[in-house]
């Protein structure tokens, strides 16, 4: 069940993303301002087609399918709540594109429903391997590892993950008297 649900919404994500590209190739030329646009747009590319992959290999449903989707469920959650951290380092409120496009920004929710992707990717491994008698304490950490992280994701300060801007204000006055460098 919880695999057939993370199967819709990389679905839904991964081809709404496929049909709408060009937002969500600005949106990590945003995050990633040092890269060359072939690259950028390769890794765009790369992070469709993984989400559209682990849509069907949720799908598919046997065991092996299942735990590579699930696998890559958590490296795409991994990439998606390092979104927000790359907007803040970068200094811009940076759109989310989660579903190819829309209004919504990158935030702390973001790095949330992260997290909230990644145990759903990891129960659906722990289902599988339950008849194994290795759930239990996989569960206590992975739920305690969750919470961390969600806690992190609130508590972290805009001083903690400097960005360009910042660097640039504090050694030019006159851009700090101006507000920045945009």
């Amino acid at each position: 069940m919880i695999g057939m649900a993370l199967s819709l919404m990389f679905g839904v994500g991964g081809f709404a993303k496929l049909l709408a590209r060009r937002p969500f190739t600005i949106t990590v030329a945003t995050l990633l301002p040092d890269w060359r646009w072939a690259a950028i747009r390769s890794a765009a590319l790369g992070v469709m087609l993984l989400e559209i992959c682990t849509c069907l290999l949720f799908a598919i449903g046997s065991r092996p399918a299942v735990d590579v989707a699930a696998t890559s469920s958590c490296a795409l959650a991994a990439i998606f709540g390092s979104g927000y951290y790359l907007s803040r380092r970068v200094g811009e409120s940076v759109s989310c594109n989660c579903f190819g496009g829309g209004a919504s920004t990158l935030s702390r929710l973001t790095v949330v429903r992260a997290v909230a992707i990644a145990g759903l990717g990891i129960s659906c491994i722990l289902v599988q391997h339950s008849e194994l008698g290795i759930a239990d304490s996989y569960i206590l950490r992975s739920g305690a590892v969750a919470a961390a992280l969600a806690i992190a994701a609130f508590r972290t300060r805009r001083e903690v993950l400097p960005g360009p801007a910042r660097y640039e204000r504090e050694s030019n006055p006159i851009a700090a008297r101006e507000g920045g460098v945009r």
